[in-house]
Protein backbone atom coordinates (compact mmCIF):
# COMPACT_ATOMS: atom_id res chain seq x y z
CA UNK A 1 0.00 0.00 0.00
CA UNK A 2 2.58 2.40 0.87
CA UNK A 3 4.29 1.87 -2.29
CA UNK A 4 0.59 2.71 -4.54
CA UNK A 5 0.70 5.88 -2.25
CA UNK A 6 3.95 6.82 -3.17
CA UNK A 7 3.02 6.09 -6.54
CA UNK A 8 -0.29 8.67 -6.28
CA UNK A 9 2.08 11.95 -4.79
CA UNK A 10 4.50 11.14 -7.56
CA UNK A 11 1.40 11.32 -10.55
CA UNK A 12 -0.33 14.17 -8.03
CA UNK A 13 2.84 16.10 -8.60
CA UNK A 14 3.67 15.55 -12.23
CA UNK A 15 0.29 15.95 -13.00
CA UNK A 16 0.36 19.70 -11.42
CA UNK A 17 3.34 20.53 -12.22
CA UNK A 18 2.16 19.43 -15.81
CA UNK A 19 -0.96 21.95 -15.52
CA UNK A 20 0.94 24.97 -14.23
CA UNK A 21 3.57 24.52 -16.36
CA UNK A 22 1.28 24.06 -20.12
CA UNK A 23 -1.39 27.09 -19.10
CA UNK A 24 1.54 29.38 -18.11
CA UNK A 25 3.40 28.65 -21.59
CA UNK A 26 0.36 28.57 -23.41
CA UNK A 27 -1.16 31.80 -21.65
CA UNK A 28 1.55 33.82 -19.98
CA UNK A 29 -0.90 36.00 -18.37
CA UNK A 30 -2.55 33.68 -16.08
CA UNK A 31 0.48 33.70 -14.03
CA UNK A 32 -1.82 36.71 -12.69
CA UNK A 33 -4.56 34.76 -11.20
CA UNK A 34 -4.06 33.10 -7.97
CA UNK A 35 -5.26 29.84 -9.20
CA UNK A 36 -1.99 29.44 -11.09
CA UNK A 37 0.07 30.30 -8.37
CA UNK A 38 -1.91 28.08 -5.71
CA UNK A 39 -1.14 24.75 -8.65
CA UNK A 40 2.64 25.30 -8.00
CA UNK A 41 2.11 25.80 -4.24
CA UNK A 42 0.28 21.63 -4.76
CA UNK A 43 3.39 20.69 -7.10
CA UNK A 44 6.00 21.94 -4.14
CA UNK A 45 3.93 20.22 -1.48
CA UNK A 46 3.36 16.92 -3.50
CA UNK A 47 7.32 17.14 -4.40
CA UNK A 48 8.01 16.19 -0.71
CA UNK A 49 8.82 13.15 0.61
CA UNK A 50 6.23 11.01 1.55
CA UNK A 51 4.94 9.74 5.20
CA UNK A 52 5.84 6.10 4.23
CA UNK A 53 8.66 5.18 7.13
CA UNK A 54 6.31 6.96 9.72
CA UNK A 55 8.16 10.13 10.00
CA UNK A 56 6.79 13.47 9.38
CA UNK A 57 9.44 15.63 7.50
CA UNK A 58 9.64 19.36 8.35
CA UNK A 59 8.28 20.73 4.77
CA UNK A 60 5.51 18.02 4.89
CA UNK A 61 3.83 19.40 8.01
CA UNK A 62 4.54 23.04 6.76
CA UNK A 63 2.97 22.43 3.38
CA UNK A 64 -0.28 20.07 3.64
CA UNK A 65 -2.47 22.21 5.69
CA UNK A 66 -1.25 25.49 3.63
CA UNK A 67 -1.90 23.04 0.54
CA UNK A 68 -5.34 21.66 2.10
CA UNK A 69 -6.60 24.32 3.38
CA UNK A 70 -5.58 26.60 -0.31
CA UNK A 71 -7.56 24.16 -2.33
CA UNK A 72 -10.40 24.60 -0.44
CA UNK A 73 -9.70 28.54 -0.19
CA UNK A 74 -9.25 28.38 -3.98
CA UNK A 75 -12.72 26.85 -5.16
CA UNK A 76 -14.45 28.82 -2.72
CA UNK A 77 -13.11 32.41 -3.21
CA UNK A 78 -13.66 31.08 -7.03
CA UNK A 79 -17.49 30.15 -6.62
CA UNK A 80 -17.33 34.04 -5.27
CA UNK A 81 -16.00 35.21 -8.56
CA UNK A 82 -18.24 33.28 -11.07
CA UNK A 83 -20.78 35.23 -9.09
CA UNK A 84 -19.58 38.63 -10.23
CA UNK A 85 -18.42 37.14 -13.88
CA UNK A 86 -19.78 34.03 -14.70
CA UNK A 87 -18.75 34.41 -17.81
CA UNK A 88 -15.08 34.43 -17.27
CA UNK A 89 -14.20 31.15 -18.36
CA UNK A 90 -16.04 31.45 -21.93
CA UNK A 91 -14.61 34.86 -22.37
CA UNK A 92 -11.07 33.53 -21.46
CA UNK A 93 -11.79 30.39 -24.48
CA UNK A 94 -12.97 33.18 -27.05
CA UNK A 95 -10.11 34.93 -26.67
CA UNK A 96 -7.56 31.97 -26.71
CA UNK A 97 -9.42 29.78 -29.08
CA UNK A 98 -10.72 27.44 -27.25
CA UNK A 99 -13.84 25.83 -27.30
CA UNK A 100 -16.50 26.32 -24.09
CA UNK A 101 -16.16 23.02 -23.12
CA UNK A 102 -12.50 22.50 -22.91
CA UNK A 103 -12.49 25.90 -20.77
CA UNK A 104 -14.76 24.19 -17.97
CA UNK A 105 -12.88 20.98 -18.00
CA UNK A 106 -9.79 23.18 -17.41
CA UNK A 107 -11.47 24.98 -14.86
CA UNK A 108 -12.63 21.93 -13.25
CA UNK A 109 -9.06 20.86 -13.04
CA UNK A 110 -7.94 23.93 -11.95
CA UNK A 111 -10.37 24.23 -8.80
CA UNK A 112 -11.90 21.41 -8.24
CA UNK A 113 -9.53 18.65 -9.04
CA UNK A 114 -7.06 19.43 -6.35
CA UNK A 115 -9.15 19.34 -2.98
CA UNK A 116 -10.23 15.65 -4.79
CA UNK A 117 -6.69 15.10 -4.73
CA UNK A 118 -5.63 15.94 -1.59
CA UNK A 119 -9.23 13.97 -0.09
CA UNK A 120 -7.46 10.75 -1.97
CA UNK A 121 -4.07 11.49 -0.45
CA UNK A 122 -5.76 11.49 3.19
CA UNK A 123 -7.98 8.53 2.03
CA UNK A 124 -5.31 6.47 0.50
CA UNK A 125 -2.95 7.20 3.81
CA UNK A 126 -5.61 6.55 5.97
CA UNK A 127 -3.63 3.23 7.05
CA UNK A 128 -0.46 4.90 8.06
CA UNK A 129 -1.98 7.46 10.39
CA UNK A 130 -1.67 10.22 7.67
CA UNK A 131 -3.25 13.26 9.28
CA UNK A 132 -2.13 12.37 13.00
CA UNK A 133 1.36 12.07 11.53
CA UNK A 134 1.45 15.47 10.20
CA UNK A 135 -1.06 16.98 12.34
CA UNK A 136 -0.68 15.55 16.19
CA UNK A 137 2.01 18.37 16.72
CA UNK A 138 0.12 20.10 19.71
CA UNK A 139 0.17 23.69 20.35
CA UNK A 140 -1.79 26.76 18.54
CA UNK A 141 1.46 27.87 16.32
CA UNK A 142 1.44 24.51 14.42
CA UNK A 143 -2.55 24.75 14.06
CA UNK A 144 -3.04 28.43 13.22
CA UNK A 145 0.03 27.89 10.43
CA UNK A 146 -2.01 24.79 8.99
CA UNK A 147 -5.19 26.55 8.92
CA UNK A 148 -4.07 30.38 7.51
CA UNK A 149 -0.75 29.70 6.15
CA UNK A 150 -2.17 29.79 2.60
CA UNK A 151 -3.82 33.75 3.57
CA UNK A 152 -0.19 34.32 4.16
CA UNK A 153 0.62 32.94 0.48
CA UNK A 154 -2.07 35.14 -0.75
CA UNK A 155 -0.85 38.35 0.85
CA UNK A 156 2.78 37.88 -1.51
CA UNK A 157 0.15 37.24 -4.74
CA UNK A 158 -1.32 40.54 -3.47
CA UNK A 159 1.86 42.37 -3.39
CA UNK A 160 2.29 41.52 -7.22
CA UNK A 161 -1.38 41.59 -8.04
CA UNK A 162 -3.61 43.91 -5.98
CA UNK A 163 -6.12 45.17 -8.66
CA UNK A 164 -9.05 41.81 -8.63
CA UNK A 165 -11.32 43.14 -10.69
CA UNK A 166 -9.26 44.15 -12.99
CA UNK A 167 -7.39 40.87 -13.41
CA UNK A 168 -10.89 38.89 -13.46
CA UNK A 169 -12.77 41.28 -15.14
CA UNK A 170 -14.76 42.20 -12.47
CA UNK A 171 -17.67 44.51 -13.25
CA UNK A 172 -20.68 46.46 -10.45
CA UNK A 173 -18.20 45.92 -7.07
CA UNK A 174 -15.31 47.68 -6.61
CA UNK A 175 -11.85 46.03 -5.73
CA UNK A 176 -11.88 46.48 -1.96
CA UNK A 177 -15.43 44.80 -1.22
CA UNK A 178 -14.80 42.42 -4.21
CA UNK A 179 -10.99 41.29 -2.30
CA UNK A 180 -13.44 41.45 1.57
CA UNK A 181 -16.29 39.36 0.04
CA UNK A 182 -13.60 36.81 -1.78
CA UNK A 183 -11.56 36.44 1.79
CA UNK A 184 -14.48 35.74 3.66
CA UNK A 185 -15.30 32.86 1.10
CA UNK A 186 -12.15 31.67 1.52
CA UNK A 187 -11.86 32.01 5.73
CA UNK A 188 -15.25 30.52 6.14
CA UNK A 189 -13.79 26.79 3.62
CA UNK A 190 -9.93 26.96 5.50
CA UNK A 191 -12.11 26.88 8.78
CA UNK A 192 -14.17 24.30 7.52
CA UNK A 193 -11.23 22.39 5.72
CA UNK A 194 -9.52 22.69 9.08
CA UNK A 195 -12.85 20.93 10.78
CA UNK A 196 -12.12 18.52 8.79
CA UNK A 197 -9.01 17.86 8.83
CA UNK A 198 -8.45 17.86 12.38
CA UNK A 199 -12.13 15.65 13.25
CA UNK A 200 -12.84 13.37 10.47
CA UNK A 201 -11.50 9.69 10.57
CA UNK A 202 -9.44 9.81 8.39
CA UNK A 203 -6.13 8.87 10.33
CA UNK A 204 -4.61 6.13 12.25
CA UNK A 205 -6.81 3.43 13.80
CA UNK A 206 -7.39 4.48 17.96
CA UNK A 207 -4.24 3.89 19.93
CA UNK A 208 -1.81 3.75 17.09
CA UNK A 209 0.60 6.76 17.55
CA UNK A 210 2.43 7.47 14.69
CA UNK A 211 5.92 9.16 14.81
CA UNK A 212 6.46 12.99 13.95
CA UNK A 213 10.01 15.01 13.67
Amino acid sequence: MAGLCDVVRRLNFFFFTAMFLADTIAHPETLQHLTLWTMALHSLYWSTSPPDSGVSTFELKRLHGMAFCGAHAVLAAYCWLLFWNPTLELDLADKWGNSHTFAWVRSFFLHVFPVVAHYGELWAYRQQGFRELVHAQPGGLHAAWSALGFFAFVTLYEQFFPQATDTYNIKGIDNATFIIGAKACALVSTIVAFAVLRNVGFGAKTGDKPKAS
